[in-house]
């Protein structure tokens, strides 16, 4: 087993500047997650970038890729991470499992059913709900998150 072609990057990427202290900078506590607040696709996912230019292109690997690869190790080829936590900015790898992108479909197919609290155990209502990026976010944690980032806790 290889590494996949797009995890090259972060090969890369070590040799600017430690991935591990890079992550942990750009990163803040939530409950059990780890909440990247750096650069997001706009499909919702944490976004690392290698520094520079090269040839006009600017290779990018998303946060948790990057996590898991500088704690972990490699993600075989064919596989994919799945949030288990459900946060895609998340970046904790005890929240990331190693699945095929059939059993991470399913996962999310399943996970679509309504819950009555989140994750950090807060009701979820519509007045404390609210959708950003493509998932629903509590609007406690996200104070919560606010505020660690932003040093006022």
């Amino acid at each position: 087993m290889g590494i996949a072609r797009k995890d090259k990057n972060i090969i890369r990427l070590h040799r600017r500047i430690d991935i591990r202290e890079r992550l942990e900078r750009n990163s803040v506590y939530c409950g059990d997650c780890i909440i990247w607040c750096g650069s997001a696709t706009p499909d919702g996912y944490g976004r690392v970038g290698r520094g520079g230019k090269k040839d006009g292109i600017s290779p990018t690997i998303t946060a948790h890729r990057a996590a898991y690869l500088a704690y972990i190790g490699d993600i075989p080829n064919g596989l994919e991470l799945d949030h288990v936590c459900q946060n895609r900015l998340c970046i904790n790898p005890g929240h990331l499992e190693v699945v095929t992108h059939q059993e991470n479909t399913r996962r999310a197919w399943v996970r679509r059913i309504p819950s009555t609290h989140c994750k950090n155990g807060h009701l979820r209502t519509t007045e404390n709900t609210y959708s950003a990026r493509g998932w629903q976010e509590c609007k406690e944690c996200q104070a919560i998150t606010n505020k660690r980032y932003h040093g006022n806790v």
